[in-house]
């Protein structure tokens, strides 16, 4: 575990792209289990997210994020927090058993 990004944490130009991974009981003590970006771009393709605490993927002032063929299984905080995104493209993704005290337990978009 981390304080920010369990597994990624990114700022400015970052661009991170995922492909067939699997991510489990992975979690941040503030921030993002799997994943917190401050800007830059996501690509999650053909990946799983299970047993994640905090949401899993915290995104803010992103150009780009792109979810395809992906599962999100159990994820404490839910599964996908967006703010001020340039553009959102989720395409054969699925969310399951998810939950949130606070604004979706599978996806919260908000944009300022």
């Amino acid at each position: 575990s981390s304080a920010v990004g369990g597994v990624f944490s990114g700022t400015l130009s970052s661009e991170i792209t995922t492909g067939n991974c699997t991510f489990s009981e992975v979690f941040a003590s503030r921030l993002g289990g799997v994943a917190f970006m401050d800007s830059g771009s996501i690509k999650v393709l053909d990946s799983k997210v299970s047993h994640s605490k905090g949401t899993a993927l915290l995104l803010n002032n992103c150009e780009d994020f792109e979810l395809q063929s992906s599962e999100f299984k159990h994820c404490e905080g839910g599964a996908l927090k967006l703010s001020d995104l340039t553009r959102i493209h989720i395409e054969n993704s699925t969310f399951s058993s998810g939950s949130a005290t606070n604004n979706g337990g599978a996806v919260s978009i908000r944009n300022s």
